[in-house]
């Protein structure tokens, strides 16, 4: 079971919202060596990158502007699941 399934079944009841993120491009990658970042990037199915903040806010928008999401799990993940089981 991933992570992002274990925690929200541990804390729904403490009314906890639970949203983990992917491996994105961001700051906190920024010391990393190339060979990491292309560690991180081969994980993913396509595209095989690491995200872009501008991925994540074209979903988070996507999220805001449809009221018919609601109690959804959203997996911006680049099919990485698909690869890992």
């Amino acid at each position: 079971m991933h992570l992002g399934d274990m925690f929200p079944l541990d804390l729904y009841r403490k009314v906890i919202d639970v949203n983990l993120v992917g491996l994105f491009d961001t700051g906190m990658l920024a010391a990393a060596s190339d060979q990491l970042r292309e560690r991180l990037s081969d994980i993913h199915v396509f595209p095989k990158r690491l995200g872009l903040p501008t991925d994540f806010a074209k979903l988070v928008r996507s999220i805001a502007e449809n009221p018919m999401i609601n109690g959804e799990t959203i997996r911006l993940e680049a099919g990485t699941r698909l690869a890992h089981g």
